[in-house]
């Protein structure tokens, strides 16, 4: 379980990456398999809480720290798999 909350974790990161060059470059670039991955979590967390703010997203950072939270308690109740 840590190990699929880290390659999410990753996955996150990867696609802010992507997005950010995809600007740059002025078309999209993202791949299917993180789109496919990904989307539905975005839909869901922004379904629940506005993480639009002007022409920002938040929905990625959302995503992290609730992944990150739930290393925390993944790691408090079995400390083994550090």
């Amino acid at each position: 379980m840590y190990i699929f909350l880290q390659i999410f974790y990753l996955l996150v990161i990867l696609d802010v990456i992507i997005s950010w060059v995809s600007v740059f470059m002025a078309k999209s670039v993202r791949p299917v398999f993180i789109s496919s991955l990904l989307d539905p979590l975005y839909i869901f967390i922004k379904k629940h809480i506005p993480t639009t703010f002007g022409p920002f997203e938040f929905t990625p950072i959302i995503v992290l720290l609730i992944i990150w939270f739930l290393q925390i308690i993944l790691l408090s109740f079995f400390p083994e798999i550090s």
